[in-house]
This record gives structure tokens, sequence and C-alpha cells, in this order.
């Protein structure tokens, strides 16, 4: 077991619960909720309360929240401090990036303001909604949002008597938490590995047919454990314990599944099958790749169905991507359009395609086509948070690997006969001198496309541009 990286310190901030009476006969209210935007560093494309860090010139929390507000929606809360109902305080996990320890506060918006979500580029959308409707948004797959907001929303489902007590209770520090459901039967855990930097977990990702979506609501059904990732007990005994209610709820790992042979994304496996009886699931050529290493119990194609019995019922399909390593899967939930990509993708790094690893960058660009086409709604990569915005998501990555493949084909046109190592400085003189052993890996993977489209030729060591 290595030691566990040192988790950024949170940032103080707050959040504000901003709430309507909605109208209708009886206590019902609405919310406003905010979509960040999809280039947002923190949640971007997710749903959420307006709010953010506490500033040096803010007096408290209170006048903090008071001024997120109007920065984001342009409207004017009250200054008066008993407006504001204290409604939880959240830390972020500290496998997160980016940490805050939050203050939530209910506040009652002021008769006849009218929230604006475009006041500020951090959103791209915001509506009033009521909290059962928000969280049937969530519960589909429509809405992506973290778990301090849909613990607020379900303790303000019985409405405002007793709001403050429920969202005491709903309060919780984050750290503690290593699970959460991004819709009804869908969950992410990330867990430490030894993986390529800057990432330092893969997200291991659980459907079921159960249609949980929270603790205290496991119901039993079906249920697949997407790349059991980590080769460390402690980690191990995370994902163990995160799993524990719904076995004891009855649900049944009927299979693990692997997106490919990496070891980051297969190493704790074994251990999870030996624990549940569960049979291990993959690619032909994962399993080939594996042999001796990881017994692959059932060999899946391009197409296979995996469905998941239960009070609520879910197929998740198998896509062979194949590029980054040759038997790579993907696994597209037809209930929410929630696609687990492996390392397809990852939010908010690069991913690499190494030639001298089976890795194959024709193949790659066709797989992101292939995935593209696939129309979902979110990815779910193994190294990053979810991405909402899955088209502009992989057209970007699109874009990036051609732009980079020019780049490649510029500076062997440019200096002739080279060695790939001799072409880095040129191809990658945007990247830190520190990668440039990770970005030669991925140079030659661009070499070798050139020469198969006929832009460059192969001289033992050597790369000559074909032009």
């Amino acid at each position: 077991m290595t030691g566990t990286p040192s988790a950024p310190p949170p940032t103080p901030a707050v959040a504000c619960v901003l709430w309507r009476r909605s109208g209708t006969a009886g206590p019902a209210i609405e919310l406003f909720l905010v979509q960040r935007a999809f280039s947002h560093r923190f949640l971007g494309g997710y749903w959420g309360f307006p709010g953010g860090q506490i500033e040096a010139s803010d007096r408290d929390a209170i006048g903090a929240c008071a001024r997120e507000v109007r920065e984001e929606l342009a409207i004017e809360l009250p200054t008066d401090a008993a407006s504001y109902l204290p409604a939880g305080r959240f830390v972020t996990p500290a496998f997160a990036p980016l940490r805050f320890d939050a203050q939530y506060f209910l506040v009652e918006a002021p008769a006849g303001v009218v929230p604006d979500p475009t006041a500020s580029r951090e959103h791209r959308d915001g509506q009033w909604a009521s909290p059962e409707a928000a969280l049937d948004r969530f519960a589909r797959g429509e809405w992506l949002m973290p778990p301090p907001v849909v613990d607020t929303l379900a303790a303000l489902v019985p409405g405002l008597d007793g709001a403050g007590e429920r969202l005491a209770a709903a309060e919780r520090d984050e750290r503690g938490r290593r699970m959460w459901w991004l819709a009804a039967g869908a969950a992410i855990c990330p867990v430490r590995t030894p993986t390529l930097p800057p990432a330092t977990h893969t997200n291991v990702y659980v459907f079921t047919g159960g249609g949980e979506r929270g603790a205290g609501e496991a119901r039993g059904g079906d249920l697949v454990v997407i790349d059991p990732a980590s080769p460390y007990d402690d980690e191990r005994a995370e994902l163990d314990r995160e799993l524990a209610p719904l076995l004891a709820a009855g649900a049944r790992v009927v299979a693990l599944l692997l997106t490919h042979h990496h070891l980051d994304h297969v190493s704790g496996a074994a251990h999870l099958a030996a624990r549940t009886g569960a049979p291990i699931w993959a690619h032909a050529d994962t399993a080939r790749l594996l042999a001796g290493h990881v017994a692959v119990d059932r060999l899946l194609v391009d197409g296979d169905v995996i469905e998941l019995s239960g009070p609520h019922p879910r197929r998740l399909r198998a896509l062979h991507t194949p590029g980054h390593a040759p038997g790579h899967l993907c696994f597209a939930d037809e209930e929410t359009g929630f696609v687990a990509v492996g390392d397809m993708l990852a939010s908010g790094s690069t991913i690499l395609i190494d030639a001298q690893a089976e890795g194959d960058m024709r193949l790659y660009l066709t797989s992101l086509d292939r995935l593209a086409r696939s129309r979902a709604r979110a990815l779910l990569p193994a190294h990053g948070g979810p991405i909402p915005d899955a088209d502009g998501a992989i057209a970007e990555y699109v874009r990036h690997r051609l732009w980079r493949e020019e780049r490649v084909a510029a500076a062997l046109a440019g200096r002739g006969r080279s060695s790939a190592r001799d072409l880095v400085p040129l191809a990658y003189a945007d990247v830190s001198p520190a990668l440039f052993g990770l970005a030669e890996r991925s140079l030659v993977a661009h070499l070798v496309k050139l020469v198969a489209d006929g832009r460059a030729r192969r001289d033992g060591d050597d790369w000559l541009s074909a032009a």
C-alpha cells in the first residue's frame, strides 16, 4: 500500500437555497436551481444552487450569500440575518481536485423578483422547480447534481415545516462518503490507484436494477460493478463498505465489467470477485492481455446487452471502442443515456495513446466517432468527474488530436529525418518538459497514423515526411 496523497484544504464557501411559494394549494414550494456552464472548473454542467467562495471583502457568510446571488442572478436579497435559515454545511471529499467547505442557507425570494441566470457567465441555465420535480429529473439522469444538492432537495420534499431540523440531519461532511449516486441506479465510487498524473483515482461505476439514488433507498436487484480498480487494501475496503448496504438489501452482483486491461482499472477485480462470487466479463483482447493475472469468465463483444432485473430494470450495451487499448469497451446505459467510457476520455486531462503498448491512434479516432454516434447524455470517464456535455467533449478531443497530428507532421516536415525524441520539443512545445517522456509515447502513435495515412515514412528508428 502506498501513502495517501494529501488533500487540498477546502475553501470556505456558501450556497443559497432560494425558495418561493409555488402558487398551488397547500404548502408546496419551488426552488431556484442553476446549471453551471460546461466550462466551469467545479462541477461544470451540474445543477445546483447559486453560490461561491467567501471573499475577504465579505462581512460574513450571510454577506457572501447575498453578494453571490446578486452577482449570479441579478437580484437583491434581504440584509437581515433572520432571513437566512442555516440549511447544512458540506465539505467536498478529499479526493476532489477542488474542495469547498460550503454553508447552505434557505432564503425566501423577495416578492416579484425574477432571477436571471444569464447575469453570470458561470451559468448556462436556471429554473424554478419543486423539490420533487428536481429529484425526478435527477433520478432519470436528466440533471446531474452533487450529493449535497440531492440531500437538500430530499429534506425539502415535505415542505417548510420542520425543514430546519431535516436540513440539519442531512448535513454531513462529504469526506466520509465515497460512493454517490448520479441518477437512480447509477453511482460512482472513486478509488485511489497507481494511475498516470494528474489523475490519482480511478472511478468505479455501479449500475443496478434496484433504482437506488441515496442512503436508505436500497431495494435489491441485479447490479454490475465496472472497473474495480485499486490494488490497495484500504481502497478495496472502501468499495466493499459502499457496496455492503446494497448487498444487505438483497442486491446481487451479476458481473464485474472491465473496460480494458490496464492495471489502474483491473487491480481490484480478483478481490471483489472472490468476495462476492461474481464473474468477470471483458472483451477477448482484454482477456488475452490479462491471462495469468485476472481470469475473465465471459467474453463480451460489441453490441452485447447486459440486462439487470429488479424494481427498476435496466439494460447496458457493450460498445467496442479500441484505440487506447485493443479490447476497450464502453458501457451505455439505455435508461439514463449515461455511457461509462473508461479511458476513451477524461475530464480535466488528455488520454495517452501509446503505440508501444498496443495503442492505435487511427482506431482511437474511429472509436471517438462511434462514441459520438451513441448520442450519450453524459460520459462517465474513469478519471475525473462525469461529463454532461458529451457531444462537446468528444468533439474537442477529436479537434485536439487532429491539431496535435498537424503539429507532429509540421515538425517532421521542417526537421527532416528525425527520431521521435527529437520531434517532441517541436510538436509538444506547449507541454512541460517534465512530461516529454509521456509525450514521446503519444507522438509515436501520431507518427504511426501518419505512416498509415501516407504522410510519413519509417526507416528503422527514424521518421521522414512523405511530402
